[in-house]
């Protein structure tokens, strides 16, 4: 299970978007602008779910980000938690990014009670149009943050090995021997990638 230590401590728009990097110090917005990003991360866009609720069913053709503002989420695959998430972290980069045109194959549900901020990719396309310095921002973040988790999986693949020899993937109960981990040119094997995606 992934945890991570939480950085975020007050709930102001503000806040919240500097914690997650969508607002640069140095970025001059009109005041009109301001105050719009401020209302997308204020409460109208906030959603509260209870220890045990559902929060994204598996199949669901979901194309948010979703921010865990306070509280625990734990993701489902099949019969096992694969990871948590805390406060302060994001949950659901790659099915934004697909803009909704992925089924997620995993379910989020809430460990204990949460406090979401939900932004949807139609929103944040249209931040981008009219800001594009701010809509900069939030995509860099989404995709640093996604290829972090992915490289953090590989090492994770790569330095779990066994008796015999063979990689454990922490999200499978199948193995791989490290031969065929690896194909001649040192990339990873398809089924490896697979296993991953």
């Amino acid at each position: 299970r992934e945890e991570r230590a939480c950085a975020l401590d007050a709930l102001d728009p503000d806040s919240i978007l500097r914690h997650y990097r969508y607002f640069l110090d140095s970025d001059d917005l009109p005041q009109s602008e301001l105050a719009r990003l401020h209302h997308l991360a204020g409460s109208d866009y906030r959603h509260t779910f209870a220890s045990g609720a559902v929060i994204v069913h598996r199949g669901d053709m979901e194309s948010a980000l979703l921010h865990i503002l306070q509280g625990t989420v734990a993701v489902w695959d099949g019969d096992s938690v694969i990871a948590m998430r805390h406060k302060g972290d994001v949950v659901a980069e790659r099915f934004f990014l697909s803009k909704g045109n992925v089924g997620v194959p995993v379910k989020i549900v809430a460990e204990t009670d949460v406090v979401l901020w939900r932004i949807e990719f139609q929103e944040v396309e249209q931040l981008a149009a009219t800001m594009p310095s701010v809509g900069t921002c939030i995509f860099r973040s989404v995709v640093t943050q996604l290829s972090r988790r992915i490289q953090n999986q590989m090492v994770q693949l790569s330095s779990t090995v066994l008796e015999d020899g063979s990689v454990s993937h922490p999200y499978n109960t199948a193995s791989t021997t490290s031969s065929q981990a690896r194909n001649e040119s040192g990339e990873w094997s398809e089924a490896v990638q697979q296993a991953l995606s």
